[in-house]
């Protein structure tokens, strides 16, 4: 079975793989019909072309036999490789540099020396871009982290406001509407205080959870307090959250979680964060009506 390639993938890397096209394109034109190539090992038999400039039998896409760490016969001529490895303790090359020449033509040292010059610049470049990755991952986790409940996994506050902005300017610029709700834990303070805040923990998770098993794919949901939680309804209005309202409602009673719940939909002028006070509010208005059914 054939394995993943391990070069970096070059629509990831416009400007890699810009760079490349033009330095081969200009090596065959000034040895013409000469073809340059740019290979990634596929397995242990195969490897891909990803680039190939000049006049000759090989394109981009076309299979060739796994590069040798000698010149192999190839399509009427001979293929010359070097590997490119821009990876510390790396299992194998990345890539192969290549030049194939057709058999009336002779190897010159020119080439060999000129082979390995660009092998070594498209080395050192894919390494930058390794380390570039690298660095854009960290930061791509740290904005995550920033946003993210560690309890829960669900967004913060942060996070949250974040994606309450980017939906009130895109209810504002094609008129959709939303729902907010407001879910607060009735006992959490009763749980910590009488079982514990390990348990207490394993109630706000069970909470965040339930929320996200019964929202809808584009909906959000966010811890935004100790034990309060808030939902986003996209493209939704009071009347159909009410669908929502009725399934949660469900699986917080048959999980034997104790929660007041409010919801608003947004108005037309309004901000999301004042939809959001009116949710809360409503949600507090609720908490004596069920704690009084629950006495």
């Amino acid at each position: 079975m054939a394995s993943a390639p391990s070069l970096l993938s070059l629509p990831q890397w416009p400007d890699f793989a810009g760079i490349a096209r033009a330095s081969l394109t200009s090596l065959s034109r000034f040895q013409s019909p000469v073809q340059w190539l740019l290979a990634e090992p596929l397995d242990d038999q195969e490897a891909r072309v990803l680039l190939c400039s000049g006049d000759g039998p090989l394109s981009d896409g076309i299979m060739l036999p796994r590069p040798a760490g000698k010149p192999q016969r190839l399509n009427g001529g001979t293929l010359t490789t070097l590997p490119l490895t821009t990876r510390q303790n790396a299992a194998g090359p990345e890539g192969y540099l290549g030049i194939w020449r057709p058999e009336s033509m002779l190897e010159t040292g020119s080439e060999l020396a000129l082979l390995e010059a660009k092998a070594g610049l498209f080395s050192a470049l894919l390494q930058e871009l390794h380390r570039t990755s690298a660095l854009l991952a960290e930061l791509e986790q740290a904005r995550v982290d920033a946003d993210t409940d560690p309890l829960t996994g669900l967004l913060n506050r942060r996070g949250w406001n974040a994606q309450l902005a980017r939906e009130e300017a895109r209810c504002q610029r094609y008129g959709h509407t939303c729902t907010l709700i407001v879910v607060d834990l009735d006992a959490l303070k009763q749980v910590n205080d009488g079982h514990g805040h390990c348990a207490g923990d394993r109630l706000i998770r069970l909470t965040g959870r339930l929320l996200a098993e019964t929202v809808r794919q584009p909906d959000v949901v966010a811890r935004i307090g100790g034990d309060e939680f808030a939902v986003l309804l996209v493209n939704t209005d009071s009347l159909h959250a009410r669908g929502f309202e009725k399934r949660l409602g469900e699986a917080l009673q048959h999980s034997g979680v104790r929660a007041s719940t409010g919801k608003a939909s947004w108005l037309p002028g309004e901000s999301l964060q004042d939809t959001l006070c009116r949710a809360d509010k409503a949600m507090y208005a609720n908490k004596p009506v069920r704690q009084s059914t629950i006495q």
